[in-house]
């Protein structure tokens, strides 16, 4: 129970990440200026990744506690190696782009296996991991009603 309500809090925060880098690149222009205009697809690629680094941190910390540290070592170094060949390959090609496209679909993958392994240990489910949303509202509910009483 604990591991879906951590995947879903962890990843519903980083929605707006997300959204922010994804849709407000004018904003991100106007803030540093227009020398970095070649690198907003860059950033709108890489927010992509925003989704799943809370999933496989999650996944990668849960491993660990059960005591599965080499398995984490294994599916790094297997990323590594994804995103080594993936530089080689997409850089040439396709410069900035062709390094965040590799990073971020690396991550994907990396993320799918963590969990995969992770729900040999810990029966995980996408519904189960929606199932939590009840939880956010009580959290959050029960954060304005403190902030309430201290103002």
């Amino acid at each position: 129970v604990m591991i879906e309500k951590a995947i879903l809090f962890t990843t519903l925060a980083m929605i707006p990440v997300f959204l922010g880098f994804l849709v407000m690149p004018a904003f991100l222009i106007k803030i540093y200026g227009a020398k970095y205009v070649e690198a907003v697809p860059i950033l709108q690629i890489f927010s992509l990744a925003a989704l799943t680094v809370s999933a496989a941190a999650v996944a990668g910390n849960a491993l660990m506690g059960l005591g599965h540290a080499r398995l984490v070592f294994h599916i790094g170094l297997q990323q590594l190696v994804l995103t080594i060949a993936g530089f080689f390959i997409f850089i040439p090609w396709f410069g900035g782009i062709g390094a965040a496209l590799t990073y971020v679909i690396v991550s994907i993958i990396g993320t799918g296996i963590s969990l995969v392994y992770l729900n040999r240990f810990v029966p995980l489910s996408v519904g189960a991991v929606l199932s939590r949303t009840h939880d956010i509202v009580v959290f959050m509910k029960s954060r304005l009603a403190f902030f309430n009483k201290t103002s």
